[in-house]
């Protein structure tokens, strides 16, 4: 099953269920939260010699605060609460490739690209609440830019050398599931 059906599907999930949509906001609120740490991280560990990444790699944090913000409204205006903070498991399988700005803007460009597909099946979707849509189509155009400036860091290379990496986080993710290799 692809990302995206399998995102329609968890998705409709998620609006028949009051409690699964407070948890999701909260745990997207969380996430963009964690993202300006990494990426700050990122730029003060990994592109201290390269102006111009550094100021990308900030840029990009200061926006996914600009986004936590932006949920956190959006949680108190439909009436939820923040949740508990739970470790990522796709950056649980993924951190430990990152030894550089190629490898940090790779995970970067594919943990942006994923919450991408996974805005827009959201933004999509005939059945999703009018002020979610909003909110979610004004952080789908900064995850579009973040991918796509990303990936010009990494390059074809970086991103091809990160690939199964990123693999094993969607597979922690139940995205993907990974063959094993018959001995």
């Amino acid at each position: 099953m692809s990302t995206v059906n399998f995102t329609k599907i968890w998705w409709g999930k998620i609006l028949k269920d009051k409690n699964k949509l407070e948890m999701f906001l909260s745990n997207l609120h969380n996430t963009e939260e964690e993202a300006e740490d990494r990426f700050r991280l990122f730029a003060e560990t990994y592109c201290k010699d390269d102006k111009e990444s550094y100021d990308l790699f900030m840029q990009i944090s200061g926006e996914e605060k600009n986004h936590a913000l932006m949920i956190k409204d959006l949680i108190k205006n439909l009436g939820f609460e923040l949740g508990f903070k739970k470790e990522s498991k796709y950056f649980k399988h993924t951190l430990n490739c990152v030894k550089d700005k190629i490898s940090a803007a790779a995970i970067g460009a594919f943990a942006e690209g994923l919450s991408l597909k996974r805005l827009r099946v959201i933004i999509k979707d005939e059945n999703t609440p009018t002020e979610i849509k909003s909110v979610f189509s004004l952080i789908e155009k900064d995850e579009s830019n973040h991918t796509k400036y990303l990936q010009s860091i990494a390059g074809q290379y970086g991103m091809k050398d990160l690939k199964d990496c990123h693999d094993k986080g969607l597979e922690k993710l139940g995205l993907l599931i990974l063959s094993k290799k018959i001995q």
